[in-house]
């Protein structure tokens, strides 16, 4: 068992490293929402259970960022092809123009 010295110079560190995790963080450990649902936890039975349901949202989280990151490579591809079609039926409208023009000055 560690006697007090040790003990003390352990929470001498554990404060200082909370300190600085607080000055990177911007955000109070005790106060993050995670450590609060750690703190409810009265087994590891429970810890655990919260942990997975954590990852499984994390899970969820990148599943839907994927589908939307699908969505935009989509909206992307059809917006390119749309602008080339339209470019295209521009270009086409033109050289129809053209050669009405030039038909009925030729007649």
């Amino acid at each position: 068992m560690a006697d007090k010295s040790e003990l003390t110079h352990f929470r001498a560190v554990f404060e200082a490293t909370l300190q600085v995790y607080e000055e990177q963080a911007g955000v109070t450990l005790a106060k993050d929402p995670l450590a609060l649902q750690v703190q409810n936890c009265d087994s590891v039975d429970d810890i655990t259970t919260m942990l997975q349901g954590q990852a499984n949202a994390f899970v969820e989280f990148q599943r839907s960022d994927r589908v939307l990151k699908s969505m935009k490579n989509i909206a992307f591809i059809l917006s390119s092809v749309f602008v080339t079609a339209c470019k295209s039926l521009s270009n086409t409208i033109s050289l129809v123009r053209q050669n009405t023009l030039v038909a009925h000055s030729v007649a």
